[in-house]
């Protein structure tokens, strides 16, 4: 996958995109892209980016998630954690059943 970052709305049809930079265990710089996909679940891909373009290294096909249960979406990641690292948080909501929660005075969550 390669794609112009100009154009990410569109070629995603989701919410929500994040890219950022991480290392890994041997000191590489790996880039992240990660967004909702519209089905409960924040969909990531490991890929190099070059400041325009971001390129997969990932295999086709292959579906990556921060999370393979439900209620996990709409994510979004910080980096100012006193220990260095980059923490993601999400919201607990599943379209499905939403609607139907047997909750008073709130649904959904925000950890």
């Amino acid at each position: 996958m390669i794609l112009d970052l100009k154009g990410q709305q569109k070629v995603f049809g989701s919410e929500d995109p994040d890219l950022f930079a991480l290392t890994d265990d041997q000191g590489n710089l790996k880039w992240t892209l990660a967004h909702s996909n519209n089905v409960t679940k924040v969909q990531h891909y490991i890929g190099d980016f070059d400041g325009t373009t971001f390129t997969t290294t990932e295999s086709k096909g292959i579906s990556l998630y921060f999370d393979y249960g439900g209620d996990f979406t709409e994510a979004a990641t910080f980096n100012r954690d006193p220990k260095g690292r980059r923490l993601i948080t999400a919201w607990f909501n599943e379209a499905v059943y939403a609607e139907f929660l047997p909750t008073e005075g709130w649904k959904e969550s925000l950890p």
